[in-house]
């Protein structure tokens, strides 16, 4: 179970579910705080991590249901990371938006995913900022294919700019394996 996994962080493993030869991984218990960047940082980075015991080789992966709330959405950046393998998922180039309150976010990616990109949602007035559907990320997923299922994966979210701050609610993965 992945509940009595945990990273050496001492972070507590999220839920799993396990729909052979699909794993389906769920985080984080409770929401986590996206910190605002403080004066002399260069950057601030909140991370997730979720915990797999599958056995076999990855064959595709599917990261799900990020959502949350910040102050300028597009001051984040977000990526995936597995054993030294980094996918930068999406890096907003929006200009910052001028209010303080804060904007629901709700987005997936998948290499088959919208060719669109959120840059789109960028000056949306209403609903969240990726209107809860699937783009395709900057880099591809398709760089986690071979590796081991079992270990850690984790979301990285790094805030770019001062003077704002929120949470990451939800995310899920879901890794097809062989």
């Amino acid at each position: 179970m992945c509940g009595s996994c945990s990273h050496e962080c001492g972070q507590k493993c999220s839920k799993i579910v396990l729909l052979e030869p699909k794993v389906v991984l769920r985080g984080p218990s409770e929401p986590l705080l996206i910190p605002q960047l403080e004066i002399g940082q260069d950057q601030g980075f909140t991370v997730s991590h979720l915990c797999s015991h599958a056995k076999g080789c990855v064959k595709s992966v599917k990261v799900a249901n990020i959502s949350g709330k910040h102050t300028r959405p597009s001051d984040l950046r977000f990526s995936l990371v597995k054993d030294g393998t980094r996918v930068i998922l999406e890096e907003f180039s929006c200009p910052p938006i001028g209010s303080s309150d804060p904007m629901n976010f709700d987005f997936g990616f998948a290499d088959d995913g919208l060719d669109q990109g959120l840059l789109s949602f960028c000056n949306a007035p209403a609903g969240p900022v990726g209107g809860g559907k699937v783009y395709k990320p900057l880099e591809r997923l398709s760089a986690f294919k071979g590796i081991p299922v079992e270990g850690v994966w984790t979301l990285r979210i790094l805030d770019v700019f001062r003077g704002a701050s929120g949470v990451l609610e939800n995310w899920k993965l879901v890794i097809e394996y062989e």
